[in-house]
């Protein structure tokens, strides 16, 4: 309950950006509208890792009810929240309340153990989205999701499957569509991998299939389809069994299936050395450094070196933090823009005060620069109070300040939220 609460809320409050992006000043989209799909599946990997603990089942009765009821788990999540600029502009600012309502159910067959994948396990999840605009009402949608999460293997193999389908919503402003709103998207991702380790070295494999289909507002110029392929080989020194030494190969092709024309449409190569698993006795995650080209469809070339981390850090027994660090050649979810280079930082701590009362306090830091010389600064700090008032039922208080600095008076824009919510899972 409280770690399905976590993601949630950091899913919402952590937005990042590509950067270094050739600007069409016919399509003049905010910031908001930038972010509102990239990165959102690595985010999201993040979190998991930083906040998932195993659900650990047992039996409780012979036969089939038994069975269900003991792996069937019903869930809902409703929170109130006030938004003084919903569309992210400096100026013709527009607030509203918004109520949320999250029902869903999921069913789990075995002990899962996100992190680490090494449990067996499926997951099945099924519910909806519906929110309420309480001023700007046209805003309003109810949008269904299902995932399908599945880790199987045994000693030295191990196949991971992930499917996941969702509509989303986000908020479209006066600068980009002439007229305010709410423009809708189908994401749909397939991930499929396998892992086989042989003493102390071993490699992966990985197929990874995503895309964003609008069925809204850019339904043309936005509609974004990419595969990737992964290979990657690690080897576990002697002295420390708990970590690897790894070599990845990734890659990338992306394509704008509704464009015009195939002109922004790139193929991508990635070559990355690092390190992941039990850096220390209290720190571990991913570290790595890479060489990355791209390459259009029409010859223009660029070149990089990306970087990436995701470390957590337990200070002690109630304290965990965690990072986060990427730079990487990437793709605007808006075809007019074409490539882009982002810079991202971020730093979440989550203090345990007592047995029912957690703190998650975050620090965001982006930092963008567009082809045409526009350079933009976002800052985001979110906080967070939530109270387990037991085992099934918890309730949370949020806020969230966010500054946008840009030389384009367009892109500047501050941003409050506060919300509350409650929680019940079975």
């Amino acid at each position: 309950m409280i770690r399905t609460a976590f993601v949630i809320f950091f899913y919402l409050l952590v937005a990042v950006s590509p950067v270094f992006a050739q600007v069409n000043p016919a399509f003049p989209y905010t910031a908001a509208e930038r972010s509102m799909v990239m990165l959102e599946a690595l985010r999201e990997n993040v979190i998991e890792q930083t906040l998932d603990q195993p659900d650990l089942i047992s039996p409780s009765g012979d036969g089939i009810m038994s069975f269900i009821s003991d792996r069937l788990h019903p869930y809902a999540e409703t929170d109130f929240e006030y938004n003084d600029n919903i569309y992210l502009l400096k100026n013709n600012r527009v607030h509203d309340f918004i109520n949320r309502i999250n029902p869903g159910v999921k069913l789990l067959l075995g002990p899962k153990d996100s992190r680490t994948k090494e449990r067996n396990y499926l997951e099945l999840d099924l519910g909806g989205n519906i929110q309420n605009y309480f001023i700007n009402q046209k805003n309003n949608r109810s949008n269904p999701y299902g995932k399908l999460d599945a880790s199987f293997g045994k000693s030295k193999y191990r196949f991971n499957f992930r499917q996941d389908y969702k509509i989303k919503s986000v908020p479209a402003s006066l600068v980009s569509a002439g007229i305010p709103g709410t423009t809708d998207y189908i994401y749909n991702t397939t991930d499929v991998s396998w892992e086989s380790a042989f003493n102390r070295a071993g490699f992966d494999i990985r197929y990874y299939k995503e895309s964003y289909t609008y069925i809204g507002d850019y339904r043309l110029s936005s509609s974004l389809a990419s595969q990737k392929a992964v290979f990657s080989t690690f080897w576990i020194p002697d002295n420390a069994p708990k970590t690897r030494l790894l070599f990845e190969y990734r890659y990338d092709i992306i394509d704008y299936p509704k464009a015009s024309n195939d002109f922004n449409d790139y193929y991508k190569n990635t070559y990355w050395l690092g390190v992941s698993g039990r850096l220390f006795s209290k720190l571990s995650g991913t570290a790595k450094v890479g060489y990355e080209t791209i390459r259009y469809r029409t010859g223009k070339e660029y070149r990089t070196i990306p970087v990436y981390g995701d470390l957590f850090y337990r200070a002690s027994r109630r304290s965990l933090f965690s990072f986060y660090a990427s730079r990487e050649l990437g793709t605007s979810n808006y075809v007019d823009e074409g490539n882009g280079e982002y810079l991202t930082i971020g730093l979440n701590n989550r203090f345990q005060l007592n047995t029912k009362l957690n703190t998650i306090v975050g620090m965001w830091w982006s930092k963008y620069k567009y082809g045409s010389g526009d350079e933009r600064f976002i800052y985001t700090y979110p906080v967070k109070l939530e109270y387990a008032i037991n085992k099934w039922l918890s309730g949370d208080l949020a806020y969230k300040f966010e500054l946008a600095k840009s030389d384009n008076d367009l892109y500047r824009y501050s941003d409050n939220v506060f919300s509350i919510g409650v929680k019940v899972e079975f």
